[in-house]
């Protein structure tokens, strides 16, 4: 395990912030009464970013609780912690990076603001150079000071003398693609996430990371520190650092583009009057059974991808599975009243994913508003399914998981899959990303992402619209056997050495836990894709028409 010292200072009777006296200056202003128009300015700009949970909600009030200046100069970055209230009364603390700068004609901006009786501009320095050095330069100090609260700092040796070298050869970068935090990766060797949302407690990103490298799981990224943030008695984790893993890609990439090649492949089938044939039943029943001649060479060129993405799964949840001292991740009953729970828990998500279609149905793009329709009268079906689970009960262990398991979670490099980001659930609370589960929740996230895949390849340009139609069949079947590897796969790896404590052994079990998570996750997907994605929806809807279709 990486030697994480945490720093002890001694708290100081009395808060002295660092930096100029129009750092200082700054500090005091936003951290007291804001003036109207910027309060405005702001939740105008937190609303845009992609980091923001609450933009389906009404916000009622905005306060900044801290101002932590990232360097001495008055221009420095700064980290603000912002207090998000909505209608209900219900809060929000994100961390907002800041800067000031004295042309006022500066664009684009967050707001304006009088500092020591001159104008100033208050930016965001997202993705510029001087946040990403400082970012990385926090890792390497006890103690950072702000108004009200202060960052400290765990870094492994191994950081620390590399940070205090002098960074030649760290040029930082940031990813392309969406993010839900703020990552910078540092020339081709360290990656630092600044957590936008905070909450009470340790990320999960963090204890997860931590645990598994320890304890010998090598398919995750070399955790090298975290920052804590203290405001008022509480911690909050801030960041976490971790060794930047060489890699052809996120495993979503990789993905559409060899699955893109296959359709390709598929449409010279389609040619030849070829109708790709299904497994037969539901995913569980596909385990085991191998597609046909005719379209072997469709499914074989991604196929090894999911058998080893299967194998890599079994081997996470191996480790989170095994006996240890620690509580947080010692196995735990799946008992009759936690089942009962989780059925109440899925059938709440199904109402408020269907309450919120059924309300934002008419705003929908024409040619989906069919296609919601169908689903909305299968409400009832959906939540029916769900009653098997109350005449059987599950016999497994419960246990920690990744949480929010899809193909944009995992890289591929190397002839292997390296596994990230194990903060669960964006929506969920901290407390209940931290709770075990039925390790087939990461499993059903999987492949409900294979079914992303499936669609989103669809769509690519370089089809048509009759080459979409024709291929609408080969997508389908493309997901279906490549699910059934998948499945198959995990299984095979997870009972290895006998019974995985995790799994049901009864296929009935099984079959009913594994359609209860594939439920709840579609019911997410919806919910998420109309709140921040509605050109998404679609795949969702799909997902649930296919249950309602089989039920």
């Amino acid at each position: 395990m990486p030697n994480l010292q945490p720093a002890q200072p001694d708290k100081p009777a009395e808060r002295q912030q660092s930096g100029s006296s129009e750092v200082r200056a700054a500090g005091a202003l936003l951290c007291g009464e804001l003036p109207e128009e910027l309060r405005t300015a702001l939740i105008a700009h937190i609303r845009e970013q992609r980091w923001f949970r609450g933009k389906a909600r009404k916000i009622q009030a905005l306060s900044v609780l801290d101002h932590l200046p990232l360097g001495a100069a008055s221009s420095a970055p700064a980290l603000l912690v912002v207090r998000v209230t909505y209608e209900d009364q219900s809060s929000e603390l994100y961390v907002l990076p800041v800067a000031l700068s004295t042309d006022t004609a500066q664009t684009p901006h967050i707001g304006r603001m009088q500092l020591q009786g001159a104008q100033a501009t208050l930016i965001d320095p997202s993705g510029r150079e001087e946040l990403s050095r400082a970012l990385l330069e926090l890792f390497v100090r006890e103690r950072t000071e702000g108004v009200n609260g202060e960052i400290s700092a765990r870094p492994s040796a191994a950081l620390r003398a590399r940070v205090e070298e002098g960074g030649a050869g760290l040029a930082p970068r940031i990813p392309s693609g969406e993010q839900s935090n703020t990552s910078v990766f540092y020339g081709r060797e360290l990656m630092v996430k600044l957590f936008r949302q905070l909450e009470p407690g340790e990320n999960p990103d963090v204890e997860l990371n931590d645990y598994l490298w320890a304890n010998g799981y090598r398919h995750v990224p070399e955790p090298l520190g975290s920052l804590s943030y203290e405001l008022d008695g509480t911690s909050y984790t801030l960041g976490i650092a971790q060794r930047f893993v060489e890699s052809e890609g996120i495993a979503w990439e990789v993905t559409l583009d060899v699955l893109g090649r296959s359709l390709e492949l598929a449409l010279a089938l389609a040619a030849e009057q070829i109708v790709p044939p299904l497994p037969q039943g539901d995913v569980v029943d596909g385990i085991g059974q191998a597609p046909p001649e005719s379209i072997d060479g469709f499914i074989s060129a991604y196929a090894p991808f999911a058998t080893l993405l299967g194998e890599r799964t079994a081997e996470l949840h191996l480790s989170l599975a095994a006996p240890r001292t620690q509580p947080a991740f010692a196995p735990e009953a799946f008992t009759a009243d936690y089942q009962q729970a989780l059925v109440q828990a899925t059938r709440e998500r199904i109402a408020r994913a269907f309450d919120l279609l059924s309300t934002q149905r008419a705003s929908l793009p024409p040619e989906v508003q069919p296609l919601a329709e169908e689903v909305l009268r299968g409400r009832e079906s959906l939540a029916g399914q769900l009653e098997v689970l109350d005449r059987i009960h599950v016999r497994a262990s419960r246990i920690r998981c990744h949480g929010d398991y899809h193909l944009g979670q995992v890289l591929y490099g190397h002839n292997d899959f390296t596994i990230l980001d194990f903060e669960g659930e964006p929506a969920q609370p901290l407390a209940a990303r931290r709770q075990k589960l039925s390790a087939l929740y990461d499993v059903a996230g999987m492949i409900r992402s294979f079914h992303y895949a499936a669609t989103v390849a669809l769509q690519h340009e370089r089809f048509s619209p009759d080459d979409r139609k024709r291929l609408e069949p080969w997508a389908e079947a493309w997901f279906r056997w490549i699910s059934a590897s998948y499945l198959c796969a995990y299984l095979r790896k997870a009972r290895e050495h006998g019974a995985a404590v995790f799994l049901p052994q009864n296929p009935t079990e099984l079959r009913a836990l594994f359609r209860l998570h594939t439920i709840d996750k579609c019911s997410y997907e919806l919910s998420y894709e109309l709140n921040n994605r509605p050109a998404w929806v679609a795949v969702p809807l799909t997902g649930l028409r296919s249950l309602i279709d089989n039920a």
